[in-house]
């Protein structure tokens, strides 16, 4: 059984100090005032038309949806209709365009997929 020690230190997070046994106080920096570089914001979107079964690309959206999920970024399957008021195109794929171009937005990348285009090796 695995019984945890006690520390040397005595951590206020509140105040950015520490204690140690010994009664000297130091001061910490704690991470939150460290500046990180932020991580961007990835977006994968493939947009179906109403005509298209998801069922008949389940594999390849499937890979994606994986592939997405194991690099941390977002995956959206979209389906064109649902934005018919903001991208009235009567060409689907000036209407896909518009909808990936409403996508940009929210991400700092966005990467645009047809739904027959699957993932062979996910770690890459």
């Amino acid at each position: 059984m695995y019984t945890r020690q006690k520390s040397e230190y005595c951590y206020s997070l509140v105040h950015g100090t520490y204690e140690t046994h010994r009664g000297a106080q130091e001061k910490v920096k704690c991470e939150s005032e460290t500046k990180k570089k932020p991580r961007p914001q990835i977006g994968v979107v493939e947009v179906l038309t109403a005509e298209a079964s998801p069922e008949f690309y389940y594999t390849a959206i499937s890979s994606i949806a994986c592939y997405s999920k194991i690099h941390g970024y977002t995956f959206h399957l979209i389906y064109d209709h649902e934005y018919r008021l903001q991208c009235p195109q009567d060409d689907k794929f000036f209407r896909r365009h518009c909808v990936v171009a409403r996508m940009l937005r929210y991400y700092d990348y966005v990467l645009f997929l047809d739904a027959d285009i699957g993932v062979v090796n996910p770690s890459k």
